[in-house]
């Protein structure tokens, strides 16, 4: 009786000699998954300026094992596959007929397995081949290239134009948290925490307008306190000379940035005329040239119910009153242009005493109404 391990001694050579084909295909998919990884990630940390050379090392690593794996379990030979490839040799099937009938132990079935036998101990292992394909190669040959080329790609092609005014935010951020820190270790508390509650709002501000709003409102709240005794005056006077420093970076880099729109541009240079006018006295003014800077603040009335563009009776009768920048009727310049001169002189004005205590209030929900 013929026991099984003879058969499968017998197989076994050849199929080794497929295996270690198998294990050669499977490197070659694991390098090329490996390798096109590699280059993605490290593009990607290099656009996103990320310097971590370490995890795309990990992440290729990780890719190109499971896919060496992969490859291996699914292309790895069992004993009936490496009979099929024996038998591609010219064998006609006798060794998979062989093992098919290895607990047959018929006479017929025994002369066939001594038949099978005799049959592998002349077929030559070096004719079997299992051969990396010409695509296979070719793109591990282009993912190893691209692994190594990223690599290498400097990631200051990568890096953006660095934004004034996203730094100068930043500054008075870093200003402003710095103060907070010497707030605290000071023991003043009240202004420690207004000063922390700027810093949460102004990191969630999304204008330049409303990051002025919410230091004007900080420098009320430590006002207060120095009036409660809560705050010392000495702490109140330092944390205004900060937030007036920051109000200074906000509203000078604003003025510089829209300098810069207006400077060359075909079509920005604004003629400035009263309505119904055409080269009058109102050419070419700006915000200042004319008695009030604030929209409805025009000479001859209170001002009382007029906005941009309203009329009244006048000495000699009809008069049309504008802005002294804006005609809302031809709507040459849009309001946003001007708007926010318009603010930083209201606070300006403010911060002088220029404006009443009483009329502070119906200003800002003035500008509050607009700014929406």
């Amino acid at each position: 009786m013929i026991r099984s391990d003879p058969l499968s001694a017998a197989v076994r050579p050849y199929r080794r000699r497929l295996a270690l084909f198998a294990v050669l295909s499977s490197l070659v998919t694991g390098l090329t998954a490996g390798g096109f990884a590699f280059a993605a990630v490290t593009l990607g940390f290099k656009i996103a300026q990320n310097g971590n050379t370490r995890i795309p090392l990990y992440i290729a690593a990780g890719v190109g094992l499971t896919a060496f794996f992969l490859r291996l379990i699914l292309t790895f030979p069992d004993e009936r596959e490496a009979a099929r490839r024996v038998d591609a040799l010219g064998l006609k099937e006798r060794t998979s007929t062989m093992l098919a009938l290895r607990y047959d132990y018929s006479g017929l079935a025994a002369m066939q397995r001594q038949d099978a036998l005799d049959s592998l101990a002349g077929a030559e292992k070096k004719r079997l081949r299992g051969a990396v394909s010409l695509l296979s190669a070719v793109l591990c040959l282009l993912a190893l290239v691209l692994a190594v080329g990223s690599a290498f790609v400097p990631a200051a092609w990568f890096a953006r134009e660095p934004d004034p005014m996203e730094q100068v935010w930043q500054d008075m951020l870093d200003m402003l948290r710095d103060e907070r820190q010497r707030l605290e270790t000071m023991g003043e508390e009240a202004l420690a925490k207004e000063m922390d509650s700027l810093i949460d709002a102004l990191e969630n501000s999304d204008s330049v307008l409303q990051a002025l709003g919410e230091i004007n409102r900080a420098e009320e709240a430590a006002k207060d306190a120095a009036r409660n005794g809560e705050a010392s005056r000495g702490a109140m006077n330092e944390m205004l000379d900060v937030l007036e420093e920051a109000k200074r970076m906000l509203m000078e880099e604003e003025e510089a940035g829209e300098g810069e729109e207006g400077e060359g541009e075909p079509g920005m240079e604004m003629e400035m005329l009263m309505p119904g006018e055409e080269g009058g006295e109102g050419e070419g003014l700006m915000p200042g040239d004319m008695p009030g800077n604030m929209p409805g603040d025009m000479p001859g009335g209170d001002g009382e119910g007029r906005g941009p563009g309203s009329e009244g009776e006048g000495a000699d009768g009809p008069v049309t009153k504008t802005e002294p920048v804006y005609d809302p009727i031809s709507g040459s310049v849009p309001y946003g242009d001007v708007f926010s001169a318009y603010y930083r002189e209201y606070l300006k004005s403010a911060e002088n005493g220029e404006i009443p205590f009483e009329a502070q209030s119906p200003a800002k929900a003035y500008f509050n109404e607009l700014n929406e």
